[in-house]
């Protein structure tokens, strides 16, 4: 038994990058709009660029929700979920993942290595030239993890 964790990204701390300070007034305009609207219900424009009900989005985005699994962006996060790992634990992610924010494919696996502290043997795998997607770059992916399954 093993466990890899490709591309795992934390919508919150992406959702923070880019909203900067008014993260949390958005987010509290999501709530207001979720109380008085169709929760699961696309919001408008204004709020959501992309097609999410409020009460998706506030899934993904509240710093307090329980989708927020890799708490990379809080350094104070307990971590509490990949703590309990016991098996071989790869983390992969494309160096040119969009979704990373202000930090680097290194550095997350860093943050993933600190945290994963019950595992009995951890891997990074920073997959060279490759997005969230891993768009082009299937083969280097595929071959990566060949290698692991065949080590763990």
């Amino acid at each position: 038994k093993a466990l890899a964790l490709i591309g795992p990204i934390s919508d919150l701390a992406i959702e923070k990058d880019r909203m900067g300070a008014a993260f949390g007034r958005k987010l509290e305009r999501v709530r207001k709009y979720s109380k008085s609207n169709d929760p699961d219900w696309p919001m408008p424009r204004a709020l959501s660029p992309v097609m999410l009900g409020a009460r998706r989005y506030i899934s993904l985005h509240d710093p307090k929700s329980r989708e927020d699994v890799f708490p990379y962006h809080n350094s104070a996060a307990q971590w509490s979920a990949l703590k309990k790992v016991r098996v071989p634990l790869a983390i992969v992610i494309g160096q040119r993942d969009q979704h990373m924010g202000k930090w680097s494919a290194t550095q997350l696996v860093e943050v993933f290595r600190k945290n994963a502290t019950a595992t009995r043997r951890f891997t990074g795998i920073v997959v060279p030239r490759s997005n969230h997607s891993f768009t082009k770059t299937y083969k280097e992916v595929a071959k990566e993890l060949a290698n692991w399954i065949l080590n763990n």
